[in-house]
């Protein structure tokens, strides 16, 4: 299945609005659920995220972490699954008349030479 979303902010009376980030992904299923993920999220301000998960394993690249990384790696291994512009998400809603049943998405995790742990 495959996604986008945009995360608008508003005040409690909703006259003011603003953009935060805007979102888009792939998730292929397996019998038990969701399989993998692979989510670019679009801060404002310039920030870009991705995040792939292979089963329980999360990815990130970029985003408020990308400055943390050690040299010579370009992606975090986390149990965060969706990222951290995943704080920010909504529950999707499914268009029962998606048309896109079945249709297969492969997602694969990054190079293992590229990946740093989170807690490192």
């Amino acid at each position: 299945m495959r996604f986008t979303e945009t995360t608008t902010l508003a005040t409690p009376s909703g006259r003011d609005k603003k953009k935060l980030q805007d979102r888009k992904g792939t998730f292929p299923f397996s019998a038990k659920g969701i399989a993998a993920s692979d989510i670019t999220a679009n801060q404002v301000g310039g920030l870009r995220e991705r995040a792939v998960s292979v089963g329980k394993t999360g990815y990130i690249s970029g985003g408020i972490l990308a400055n943390r990384l050690p040299p010579g790696a370009s992606w975090y291994r986390t149990n965060l699954r969706a990222g951290t512009s995943g704080f920010h998400g909504q529950v999707i809603t499914i268009d029962s008349r998606f048309t896109g049943w079945g249709s297969k998405a492969s997602i694969k995790a990054p190079d293992p030479k590229d990946v740093a742990d989170l807690a490192d």
